[in-house]
């Protein structure tokens, strides 16, 4: 293998990686899907527009920072804010600043 080959090789293989470690990093809802917990376990389906239209009547949108976490089989929730020492809940908990306090 010459040192183009393998440099290209190696730039795959760490784009890989790092596009791996990305991915279970964030990851996103799909559109127009339906999910639900129970029993520490998500489902989740694609919905056409009647059932649409029924959810947007009786579901409530979540508010941004909206955090869950799952212990025990059962799901908890929380909403990002500023804790005593000025930093976001968030932020001591994932060890970073991902935003979601510049609206609070």
């Amino acid at each position: 293998m010459n040192a183009i080959s393998k440099l290209l090789v190696g730039s795959v293989v760490a784009i890989s990686i790092v596009g791996s470690a990305l991915a279970q990093e964030e990851s996103a809802l799909q559109e127009r899907n339906v999910y639900i917990f129970m029993n520490g376990k998500m489902v989740h389906m694609a919905v056409g527009e009647a059932t649409h239209a029924m959810i947007m009547k009786d579901f409530k949108p979540l508010a941004d920072g909206t955090m869950i976490y799952v212990s025990g089989g059962k799901l908890y929730t929380a909403t990002d804010k500023k804790m005593s020492d000025g930093k976001m809940l968030s932020t001591m908990i994932f060890g970073k600043d991902l935003g979601a306090g510049s609206q609070h």
